[in-house]
């Protein structure tokens, strides 16, 4: 759903954002490709498969980012995406080879759901290759999906035209990590998993924040925020209770719908004002007040504002992580506190994204096209019925997640 349903508003928004852009024939083919496997990694029930979308994901990135072929920055962006995402997909290699060699006599080798008993995970602790295969799933979904320290290719990758940003970069190619350390869990499922990814998740959560908040760059700061939002969700995924998956599968979603329009309207900005430097903005509800609009609602949400969609996952998390303080006690309170320290920034930097609009100051800016309004509107919209009906989405989609 959210690979085929943002990335139709995504290709409409397109439609304006680059309609003057050369090499179209090859920037829409690769965002075509890039949907088709990103619903091949939503529907593989095969580990060989998985890996394949995975690693495939990786080259459209690559065309993507690389779009300005004339631009070094580009390129070198470019290469540092592959070469981080491509490594974290041979670490899954290696991984998916481990599980499948414990589950020779578990039914289809490379099958996900014979992968994933318990017999799987106690011939992976026979034969010493559990925590092995654990951490290369770790290094993979770190890679993916931006994890402290293999965070750093994300912001790079801003140098891509805001379509890729918005729908790569926020809404899918980053969640696929996220994806990964879901339907694995039930394999490596116990204390090893929560502390790998409970602490990295938690982590990242706090360091791309803190960088959120110094960002000068609008592009940039929603970047950090994404991988600050990523760390909750595999923070989520790490947790011993059953509150954690489930905060990380609703942030999966509620992110995808605030973060996705959110660069879309970074890209407005950028469109209409000619910049994307903080610094140089203020004012713009003024001229831009659908806009502004939209930013208020996925902003809000992104900073966890009741009553908006990102509220509820962050309180989801809070509670895992407090049910697990209390039940493991001693350091594991760091988590807690960590996820309360992190939200305080999550705050501050949405607030900084919002003082483009409602500032003092004024420049020159045009009028946007429809078709770059309506579909970050379309977007907002969503946001807004997930935050008004949160119970629905968590009973139709969510619990069976």
């Amino acid at each position: 759903s959210l690979a085929s349903g943002i990335g139709v508003v995504i290709f409409v928004y397109s439609t304006a954002y680059m309609h003057d852009k050369p090499n179209l024939g090859r920037f829409y083919a690769a965002l075509l490709a890039f949907m088709g496997l990103i619903l091949g990694v939503a529907l593989a029930g095969d580990l060989v498969l998985l890996f394949l979308f995975l690693e495939l994901t990786s080259v459209c990135s690559f065309v993507l980012i690389g779009y300005h072929t004339e631009e070094a920055e580009s390129r070198y962006s470019a290469r540092m995406a592959m070469v981080v995402t491509v490594g974290g997909g041979l670490c899954l290699l290696v991984a998916v080879l481990m599980i499948a060699f414990a589950a020779g006599g578990n039914g289809p080798v490379f099958g996900v759901a014979s992968a994933v008993s318990g017999d799987t995970a106690a011939s992976l602790r026979d034969a010493g290759l559990f925590v092995p295969a654990l951490v290369l799933v770790a290094v993979a979904a770190g890679a993916k999906s931006a994890q402290v320290p293999l965070h750093f290719w994300l912001p790079r990758a801003m140098v891509a035209p805001t379509p890729v940003s918005a729908f790569l970069h926020s809404a899918t190619m980053v969640k696929v990590g996220v994806y990964a350390v879901g339907r694995l869990r039930p394999l490596f499922y116990g204390f090893e998993w929560t502390l790998v990814f409970a602490t990295v998740g938690l982590v990242t959560m706090t360091v791309g924040a803190l960088l959120a908040v110094v960002s000068t760059d609008i592009k940039e700061l929603l970047a950090y925020s994404t991988a600050s939002h990523l760390g909750l969700m595999v923070a989520g995924f790490g947790m011993s209770t059953h509150y954690g998956p489930e905060a990380g599968v609703f942030h999966l979603l509620s992110h995808a719908l605030f973060k996705a329009p959110l660069f879309l309207v970074a890209g407005i900005v950028a469109h209409e004002a000619g910049t994307r430097y903080l610094d140089d903005m203020g004012g713009l509800r003024r001229v831009l007040p659908v806009t502004t609009g939209v930013a208020v609602v996925t902003a809000l949400s992104m900073a966890g504002v009741p009553p908006f969609s990102g509220f509820y996952s962050k309180e989801l998390l809070f509670k895992a992580t407090w049910n697990v303080a209390q039940t493991t006690g001693g350091i594991a309170w760091l988590y807690p506190a960590t996820a309360v320290f992190a939200s305080v920034f999550t705050v501050i930097y949405s607030l900084r994204f919002l003082n483009v609009f409602f500032g003092e100051t004024e420049g020159d800016v045009g009028t946007p096209s429809p078709a770059l309004v309506v579909p970050a509107a379309v977007l907002g919209v969503a946001t807004i019925f997930v935050s008004v009906a949160p119970e629905v989405i968590i009973d139709a989609l969510v619990n069976d997640a």
